[in-house]
Order: structure tokens, then C-alpha cells, then sequence
């Protein structure tokens, strides 16, 4: 499972990337029957699934944690998914969308 699908290893990667502290990776824990309540769908025939997505990202940064980077501030979706990007080994690079050259888009 992904972690933009795993709220669990979302956590852990944020708090190995110092994106979170302990309190904020044990808060996100203790919710993560929120999270897989969020997730479920059931269909017509009462079968449950999980939905894919970026549903990880955004429930946590509903939980409003105190972000480790800065001090005074809540983990921004934009800091998750740095450390997302970092994880994976990918380049980040926030895009200012007043800069896209709309031709290209």
C-alpha cells in the first residue's frame, strides 16, 4: 500500500523526515480508525471496499498536528507531500500557478 493510501505509514515517514514529533505521530495513530472509516464504501450489495486516493494527506492535515519544522505552525498537505516526494526520491517543487504559461497547461 502506498502511503498516500496508508495514514499509519504516512505518519512514520513523517516523523522519520522530522516533519511531526512523537505527540503528533501518536495522535495521528489514535486516529486511524477515523481514517478507515473515512476510507470504507459500502456498495449497494453491502460489500465494503476502500477507496484510493490521497485520503492519507488530507486526514491528517485535518488533524490540524503541530508541524516539527515549524514551531509556532500546523503540518501543511504542502509539507506531507514534500515529504512524500522526498521518500519516494522524487524533486518537489511547489508550483505558483499565477506562473504557468497557460499555452503550455
Amino acid at each position: 500500500m502506498s502511503l498516500i493510501n496508508d495514514a499509519r505509514k504516512l505518519a512514520q515517514t513523517l516523523l522519520k523526515q522530522n516533519c511531526i514529533d512523537r505527540v503528533g505521530f501518536n495522535h495521528i495513530i489514535s486516529r486511524q480508525k477515523d481514517f478507515e472509516k473515512v476510507r470504507a464504501v459500502t456498495g449497494k450489495n453491502g460489500a465494503v471496499t476502500k477507496r484510493t486516493g490521497a485520503e492519507a494527506i488530507l486526514f491528517i492535515s485535518e488533524l490540524r498536528v503541530k508541524s516539527a519544522g515549524k514551531p509556532d505552525g500546523i503540518l501543511s498537505e504542502e509539507e506531507i507531500v514534500e515529504a512524500i516526494a522526498k521518500q519516494y526520491g522524487i524533486p518537489f517543487k511547489k508550483l505558483d500557478p499565477l506562473d504557468l504559461d497557460i499555452d503550455i497547461v
